[in-house]
């Protein structure tokens, strides 16, 4: 009863948004121009409008400024990160660690204003999961939020509910199945083993909502392959022995278990599991129905560190309208128009001016508008524009092209990245270089993982297990390898290009050359 009431709770405090968003469906570019306004006022002193403030009246005025990407905030945020009082972001909070298509490392500025922004977001969506999958809140929830790769745990500290006011924090606290406090274990290995140890102590779990399936599938792996050091760590650690011993059968059940298909007897309340479902994630949400039976799983919208696209809304992907302003570039034409003028069909990459100060900046997705939800656009994700994402590791082109400029003064001819997505001999995902050189060469290997790792992303994922290490192939005729393995997956040779970094469904052809 306790926890029927607490989420019934939860659910009030998201009305209100919800409500409006359903309410404001036929009002979109009011709305909009709105958040426009509201944007440019409170943002004043962004480096980004230091030479025009207070002159922007309208959209019209604000389209003729520079479309940005990270490049164009780097010197200044990094000016940002080395004083006590931020003087460009108004009501600075922390910055938020991420990774893009160039910049291995990127710093995006969270501030009270971009929070609330992802708070209407959530709320919206959240309370509309209620409706549609009530018995998910008739129990307690498991949230996988943002981890840390272990070098940066040292020196950065997240907190997922800084966009929660206090009441909210406390209600919230008392329905996670794991406490936020987990992700400070001093590396991802402690994390995963008090994240497993919670997890199997959780009687009443209704609710999982990871971000990419293959986290989900591999902490499964992890549960299995680890037993033995998670019974220790529910012994040694105080929380944990405590709820123990009122979960002594959960724990029986756990220790009698054998393999990962079998872990969803430990959670007979499960009603929804939350995870990415389109494109590169499609095969590994099936794969998740192999573990989680009759389970409910639920697409999640578009959301970035840079910001929130899209939502799961009365069952389509709306544009999360009520929470930043949105540009949109169209594929075909490169033209850049507002979220009001798009149409079905339409191919587009989102521009993102939000609360932050941080002003029309381009989030290289290919999205796809399947129609509207009255005046709001609903966007499918198709895929990332010049880069790979097996797990959501985002490791683009200009990765590749960077660690290849480091191989120029070396024998070592690099000549393609394979992102291979399935492996009979690695087991999971990985990164493949195929080059030439007169011998073959350990170090390059070594070179090659560790630039990957320099990534935010890639080096969280492997972290966290989702992809095997990366692996080099050396040959005389590189080129003529690529050609014909993409020729053995269905490719005419003519049409076939070779690319720097290039999607692979599976090592079969080449496995034994490894």
């Amino acid at each position: 009863m306790k926890l029927k009431f607490l989420n019934k709770l939860v659910k009030q405090s998201c009305y209100s948004d919800w409500k409006s968003f359903e309410k404001n469906l036929n009002n979109l570019k009011n709305t909009q121009t709105s958040i426009l306004s509201h944007v440019l006022e409170t943002n004043q002193r962004s480096p980004y409008l230091n030479k025009k403030p207070n002159t922007i009246k309208n959209y019209e005025e604000f389209r003729d400024l520079p479309i940005t990407n990270y490049s164009y905030w780097e010197k200044f945020i990094e000016e940002e990160m080395t004083v006590q009082k931020s003087q460009a972001f108004e009501d600075l909070i922390h910055f938020q660690p991420t990774s893009g298509s160039t910049f291995q490392h990127k710093w995006i500025p969270y501030t009270k204003s971009f929070l609330k922004e992802i708070n209407r977001a959530a709320n919206t969506w959240i309370y509309d999961l209620t409706i549609k999958y009530p018995k998910a809140f008739h129990g307690k929830q498991y949230w996988s939020l943002s981890w840390l790769p272990d070098e940066l745990r040292k020196t950065v500290v997240i907190n997922d509910s800084s966009f929660l006011n206090f009441s909210k924090k406390i209600l919230l606290s008392q329905l996670f199945a794991v406490p936020e406090s987990v992700s400070t274990a001093k590396n991802i290995h402690q994390s995963l083993l008090l994240t497993s140890a919670y997890l199997l102590l959780t009687k009443k779990l209704t609710l999982i909502s990871v971000w990419s399936p293959t986290f989900l599938i591999n902490l499964l792996d992890f549960m299995i392959e680890n037993k033995q050091e998670i019974l220790s760590t529910i012994e040694s650690h105080p929380q944990t022995k405590r709820i123990s011993k009122k979960r002594k059968h959960q724990v029986e059940i756990f220790k009698e278990i054998q393999k990962k298909e079998d872990l969803f007897l430990l959670w007979n309340d499960l009603a929804l599991i939350s995870c990415w479902t389109t494109s590169n994630s499609e095969k590994y949400s099936n794969e998740l129905k192999n573990y989680f039976p009759n389970i409910e799983i639920q697409g999640k919208g578009l959301w970035t560190t840079e910001g929130v696209v899209t939502i799961p809304f009365q069952g389509s992907y709306c544009l999360s309208y009520q929470s930043h302003f949105y540009e949109f570039r169209l594929l075909n034409s490169n033209k850049v128009i507002p979220s009001w003028e798009l149409r079905a069909g339409d191919e587009v990459s989102p521009i993102i001016t939000a609360g932050n100060g941080i002003f029309r900046y381009e989030i290289k997705d290919r999205l796809v508008v399947e129609g509207l939800k009255k005046e709001c656009p609903i966007l499918v994700f198709k895929n990332r524009i010049n880069s790979i994402d097996l797990t959501g590791e985002k490791i683009s082109s200009d990765i590749i092209l960077n660690f290849f400029e480091t191989q120029k003064k070396t024998k070592n001819k690099c000549i393609a990245v394979l992102a291979i997505a399935k492996s009979e001999i690695q087991k999971k995902p990985y990164y493949l270089l195929i080059y030439e050189a007169p011998n073959l060469t350990e170090q390059l290997a070594l070179d090659f993982e560790n630039f990957l790792c320099e990534s935010f992303h890639y080096s969280l994922a492997r972290n966290l297990g989702q992809l095997s290490h990366s692996k080099c192939l050396h040959v005389s005729n590189a080129v003529k390898l690529y050609e014909d393995i993409f020729i053995s997956q269905g490719m005419i040779k003519g049409n076939i290009k070779c690319e720097i970094l290039k999607y692979c469904k599976d090592d079969n052809f080449f496995k034994d050359l490894l």
